[in-house]
């Protein structure tokens, strides 16, 4: 037996595992086929977004364009979901003090999106409050 065969390597890729351009369809005209964890929902609350809920989110998401993403890499989803590990895709958002990270996949039992991560990248942590304030005001301008 192959001593490796219980070592699991967590394998990052550059190509990504989904199509952009259909989870932001989805995001925009069928918010019945995304959830969001729990954790990534805590963490748009808590972002200088103050993003409440999944319709929030969601709208925030639609509202970007494909070329507002910067992809990052595809990680399989260690923890998983219902015993499934599928590849998760990740991408940052520049926005104007910061940068979003945000982080989905498909799940297979339901075939539809599943918001991983939701947050500030690092260098988003450390804003100040007249920041966050002024970073809020011109989200809402858009």
């Amino acid at each position: 037996m192959n001593s490796n065969a219980n070592h699991e390597e967590e394998v990052e890729t550059r190509q990504k595992a989904y199509s952009l351009k259909d989870f932001l369809d989805a995001c925009k005209n069928n918010p019945e086929k995304i959830m969001i964890d729990g954790a990534a929902r805590q963490s748009a609350k808590n972002s200088p977004l103050q993003l409440n809920g999944k319709e929030e989110i969601l709208n925030f998401i639609a509202q970007h364009k494909e070329q507002d993403f910067n992809y990052v890499n595809t990680k399989e989803y260690r923890k998983g979901l219902n015993g499934d590990k599928p590849p998760v895709d990740s991408y940052k958002i520049s926005l104007n003090f910061w940068d979003l990270y945000i982080a989905f996949c498909v799940i297979k039992t339901t075939n539809g999106w599943f918001i991983k991560s939701f947050h500030p990248d690092r260098s988003g942590e450390t804003m100040s409050l007249g920041e966050q304030m002024f970073a809020k005001l011109l989200e809402n301008r858009k």
